[in-house]
């Protein structure tokens, strides 16, 4: 069944509650995304540069925020994990008033940014990278300090992952289509602030679950990071490039279906995102079978 292998009935309760709490960080990135499209949509007027406009950001500030990740690895469980909690409450304030800045910002500057696709790039980039670079970060500390748990990485971090994917398709869907509608934008914006609260408090509950003692402290702590060829490097990059251009011409059709901006953008996130939920947990027994 696949909700028990994305469950991971074999995986300790410690590593499930881990996984809940990416489920919510997931559902709150992707809701956050879908409204704050919404809001530039209103402010620009253009929902293809809206979209652009978003996409474009949260991809470059999670980059950013997974690359800053592993300086901030080099710590203990226990402090990665603290690390976690108070990133994810940090992320929830700036959902909080996220509607009203960029609503502020893009109505006070947009006489500087007028018609000029870069200056309104920079301008929501500048107000938007605090909490993107912080979602960036949530997933790879709380892998860190799960993994160092199980001798089977490879599942532990396939479930971890598919979770917080799972979160993400839910999420774009259920804001796009049903939470909007009924709660508005900025209300909506504040659900999902509610959720990287939870995790935050979730986390924080495992805290006695992690300790260890200071000899396993000590191995969990490794400043040198591991060199990465270049190619692969570049196969990373080219992998990304042909996802994004598969989902913009995955977009253009869902848009010539539903003829609406608002429905397209949830439908295509969510029908590019679920496939990757059934992949990490499955992608183990691959690995082993061909290894």
């Amino acid at each position: 069944m696949i909700s028990r292998a994305i469950l991971g009935s074999e995986l300790p309760q410690s590593i499930k509650k881990f996984a809940f709490a990416l489920l919510l960080s997931g559902f709150a990135a992707l809701c956050y995304q879908v409204v704050w499209q919404r809001v530039l949509t209103q402010m620009i007027g253009s929902d293809a540069i809206s979209v652009t406009l978003i996409v474009t950001i949260f991809m470059i500030c999670l980059g950013c925020g997974a690359e800053l990740a592993k300086y901030l690895l080099a710590r203990s469980r226990s402090q990665a994990l603290i690390l976690y909690s108070i990133i994810e409450v940090l992320v929830g304030i700036c959902g909080v008033f996220s509607v009203s800045i960029l609503r502020w910002v893009n109505t006070n500057f947009s006489n500087i940014t007028e018609n000029y696709l870069p200056g309104d790039f920079l301008l929501n980039l500048g107000v938007l990278s605090v909490p993107i670079i912080g979602m960036g970060l949530t997933t790879p500390l709380i892998v860190h300090v799960a993994k160092e748990s199980l001798e089977n990485i490879g599942r532990t971090v396939g479930t971890l992952y598919a979770w917080n994917i799972a979160g993400a398709a839910i999420g774009s869907a259920l804001t796009g289509l049903i939470l909007i509608e009924v709660f508005g934008l900025d209300q909506t914006a504040k659900i999902a602030a509610a959720l990287n609260i939870i995790a935050a408090v979730v986390a924080v509950t495992l805290l006695k679950e992690v300790k260890v003692n200071k000899k396993e402290e000590e191995k969990t702590i490794n400043n040198n990071a591991a060199f990465i060829p270049l190619s692969f490097i570049v196969t990373a990059i080219l992998f990304g490039f042909g996802t994004l251009a598969i989902q913009v011409i995955f977009f253009s059709y869902i848009i010539k279906l539903f003829n609406s901006f608002n429905y397209s953008v949830p439908y295509d996130v969510m029908c590019l995102l679920m496939p990757n939920v059934i992949w990490p947990i499955y992608r183990w027994k691959f690995s082993r079978s061909v290894f």
